[in-house]
């Protein structure tokens, strides 16, 4: 059975774009802020030497180390009594053993400890049978991958496939990543539940997911501009002439009904993927329909919309601080407006090649002939060290030190991020500082080892309190779906779980790996993290 797929497509297309116009409703005059949450994703771990706090510091007397004003997070030492540092109680117990730091060793395999990607590191293998009881075999599946349940918190389902005659396994992301599920429960008044923005997003493995479905990541800074203030007036405090936009929709939503009456009379004969992706589409779409009375926070003065940005080329590399800038700047004003109270931006990719070539030193975008330059982050990720060992070689080193760069410049970046929203005051007489939780994440721990334990994740904010920061957590090993509870409950939500509820897996070491245990890890929220 054929459908009209011109018809379903026009419908489609224009969806998006309602959902970036329809204004949504707003907080009040003399009301309580609102509170919200950033998932700050920057790639390819850390260099070790330059991240750790002090060796002698405690939970409440902690700080880094300037190593001769070398140190990763120094700009950040601003935000001291809002951040919250976890590190492990395994590598706190071994400081004195060799490469302590950042993984454990049992008959030469990785164990996990501290916070850990738990789910997206143990999937279950097909190609392995299962043991006498029915439990699967579950291994450590991934390094930088780990990313595709790195915010769903649920074991990627894989899949067997042959490449070339070869079997082979394809992992699958399950359920809502944590940006998704939050935006649910808070978005309810919001322009959008969510927003997925960043650098070169498209690339590589995934971060949000809506049912196991990946979400687009908007990495254009005008169309970002486009789809986030359309109707919204550039002198703040003016409250935006709204009846030609709502024109304009209402004619979108006359070519929604009649796609959607076709989809309806046609779906029995698409394919069971193509139905879903378009009935996720229209009901999302639906949703945009019941909000298009609401307007954006006008009464907060700080709310307006920015200039256009014009084009930004973005596949040069030297324009990244630029378009890095610019959507900081617009993530700013969105939450002034309370377009979202949930966001995610994802600063490039996993394993990206990301160029730094802005910075002093690093090459340009292409090396000889055209390959991949050596300073591409994902390649020095690895240079930086000898296999699983510390650097040791002059051309390690170096690899080394121009990590540590990257890193200290995402730093600074967040670092003017975080003033930025502490410079914008809320009508209650708070801050947008005052009221965010800033959750830096990255895919992995050391590059060298592929290591998803002890994950270099920090928190920036107390959400007027809600947590305890200014902090030094080291953790056993915890699931990340436990760091996501306490957030949650943070955020005013009574979640007791998310994602797996438990983990029953313990990592025995050797032929035996990943066994089912009856004394398993129950997730819940992290003790003493929220009041």
């Amino acid at each position: 059975m054929k459908f009209d797929r011109r018809l379903l497509l026009k419908a489609a297309a224009g969806a998006p774009l309602l959902s970036l116009l329809a204004p949504r409703s707003a907080l009040g005059q003399g009301m309580t802020a609102p509170k919200r949450i950033v998932f700050w994703f920057q790639p390819c771990g850390v260099a070790h030497r330059y991240y750790h706090v002090r060796p002698d510091s405690t939970e409440n007397d902690w700080g880094y180390d300037a190593m001769g004003d070398l140190h990763s997070l120094l700009p950040l030492v601003p935000f001291h009594d809002l951040t919250t540092h976890f590190d492990s109680t395994e590598r706190v117990a071994t400081l004195g053993l060799p490469a302590s730091d950042w993984h454990k060793w049992t008959d030469n395999q990785k164990m996990p400890f501290g916070l850990t990607d738990l789910a997206g590191t143990a999937g279950e293998n097909p190609l392995k049978p299962r043991d006498m009881n029915g439990n699967p075999t579950r291994e450590f599946t991934v390094g930088h991958e780990s990313q595709i349940a790195m915010l769903t918190g649920r074991y990627p389902v894989g899949t067997v496939v042959n490449t070339g005659g070869t079997p082979g396994v394809e992992w699958a992301t399950q359920g809502d990543s944590i940006d998704v599920a939050l935006g649910k429960e808070l978005g309810a008044t919001t322009r959008f539940k969510s927003l997925q923005l960043g650098l070169a997003g498209y690339q590589n493995f995934g971060l949000s997911y809506a049912d196991g479905l990946r979400l687009p990541i908007q990495d254009s800074p005008q169309r970002a501009w486009e789809t986030l203030f359309m109707g919204i007036p550039q002198t703040p405090g003016v409250d935006p002439a709204a009846e030609a936009l709502r024109k304009k929709m209402a004619r979108r939503a006359s070519s929604f009904s009649a796609a959607y009456e076709r989809f309806t009379a046609l779906k029995g004969g698409m394919a069971t993927p193509d139905q879903k992706r378009l009935q996720q589409h229209f009901d999302a779409y639906r949703d945009v329909e019941l909000r298009l009375t609401q307007a954006p926070n006008v009464n907060n003065l700080a709310c307006h919309a920015p200039m256009d940005p014009g084009n930004l080329n973005l596949g040069d590399a030297l324009t990244l601080p630029a378009r890095m800038q610019v959507m900081m700047d617009q993530l700013v004003l969105a939450m002034a407006c309370d377009l979202t109270r949930v966001t995610t931006i994802t600063w490039t990719f996993a394993a990206t090649n990301q160029i730094f070539s802005f910075l002093p030193g690093f090459d340009a975008p292409l090396g000889m002939g055209g390959t991949p330059s050596p300073d591409g982050h994902h390649p020095l990720s690895h240079d930086a060290y000898n296999g699983t060992d510390d650097p040791s070689t002059t051309a390690q080193l170096a690899a080394y030190d121009k990590l540590r760069r990257i890193e200290r410049w995402y730093a600074e970046r967040l670092a003017s991020f975080l003033t930025a929203l502490r410079n914008v005051n809320e009508p209650d007489g708070s801050t947008l500082l005052d009221n965010t939780v800033v959750v830096v994440i990255n895919e992995i721990n050391h590059s060298g080892a592929h290591n998803n334990s002890n994950m270099p994740i920090r928190l920036y904010g107390s959400l007027g309190g809600k947590i305890r920061s200014g902090r030094y957590l080291a953790l056993p090993t915890t699931p990340l779906n436990d760091l996501y509870v306490s957030l949650a409950n943070a955020l005013g939500l009574p979640w007791t779980t998310f994602g797996e509820p438990r983990f029953d897996y313990r990592y025995i070491g050797g032929p035996t790996g990943w066994q089912w245990v009856s004394e398993s890890k129950t997730v819940g929220p992290i003790p003493g993290l929220v009041t």
